[in-house]
């Protein structure tokens, strides 16, 4: 994991090289903005589940499968196939670390969605889309590297 003392040493060696005269000054902005893009992705917001998600609304999607969000985000709060609900058979309630509220549910499915599917995003504001997608894809990535390093 890219930790963050690696990502201040980083800068501190991009600092030193350029300095020093060994690098120009456009590549160094290109990889200082590299490193921080690499930190946030293999650093994602902690979040913690069943949050209180009264008076969200939805904010936008993000397609995944069902164990993607387990292997994720843990078990759902609800569900699967909470046929109770009315319109939601699957939700997991997150916050995050900064205070951003998002769920993560199907809508109007009938029965929860196993395969592929367009995820709804509820939240307060688009943060909650943000975090979601952000969590999603460092995860996602960390796999992708793990697999081209075997």
């Amino acid at each position: 994991m890219y930790q963050i003392e690696d990502l201040h040493q980083s800068v501190n060696d991009v600092y030193e090289q350029l300095d020093g005269g060994k690098m120009p000054e456009d590549q160094a902005i290109e990889i200082l903005l590299n490193c921080c893009q690499e930190f946030i992705l293999r650093n994602p917001m902690p979040f913690t589940s069943d949050a209180d998600i009264n008076m969200t609304s939805y904010k936008g999607q993000v397609l995944s499968t069902y164990q993607e969000l387990c292997d994720v985000f843990g078990p759902p709060d609800d569900g699967p196939n909470d046929l109770q609900g009315d319109k939601v058979t699957c939700c997991w309630r997150l916050k995050f670390a900064d205070g951003t509220v998002a769920s993560i549910y199907d809508w109007k499915t009938g029965e929860t969605p196993f395969g592929g599917y367009h995820w709804h995003i509820g939240g307060y504001d688009i943060k909650a889309v943000n975090r979601v997608k952000r969590t999603m894809e460092s995860v996602r990535r960390v796999d992708r590297i793990s697999i081209e390093k075997k």
